[in-house]
């Protein structure tokens, strides 16, 4: 008898364990999509690896948890995604309008192609 409940205690333990984790990974998207938000208009390059590298670990525990998500989570997964998406895009090209102000007709190309691309690309899917 007292197995039984040993077992039922770590099974529990496990379950309970496995949920917070799988909570965990919304929350930080949540907090990093917040963060892209507010602050990456000053981001320089080394801010953007290091966030580029945090939104790679998230989506690799989000992936991890994929299963246990219901659909009213993966919808907030998917919404919270397109938020970071579309942040970090912002926050890239701003960086990149900063330097093209200061001289650099290169990214002054890169952020025209990009708009040139994406702009359509984006209209196309609101429009849908």
């Amino acid at each position: 008898m007292r197995l039984k409940f040993i077992i039922a205690s770590v099974v529990v333990a496990t379950m309970l364990v496995s949920c917070s984790s799988a909570d965990k990974a919304i929350s930080d998207l949540r907090s990093f999509n917040t963060e892209i938000k507010e602050n990456s208009s000053d981001y320089g390059i080394s801010e953007w690896k290091d966030a580029f590298n945090r939104y790679e670990k998230i989506e690799k525990r989000l992936a991890k948890n994929a299963p246990k998500y219901d659909s009213e989570q993966q919808r907030e997964i998917g919404k919270l995604r397109g938020e970071c998406w579309g942040n970090m895009l912002r926050g890239v090209a701003g960086g990149a309008v900063n330097v093209i102000q200061t001289g650099g007709s290169m990214l002054r190309g890169l952020y025209d192609g990009l708009k040139e691309t994406l702009g359509p690309a984006i209209e196309s899917l609101m429009n849908r």
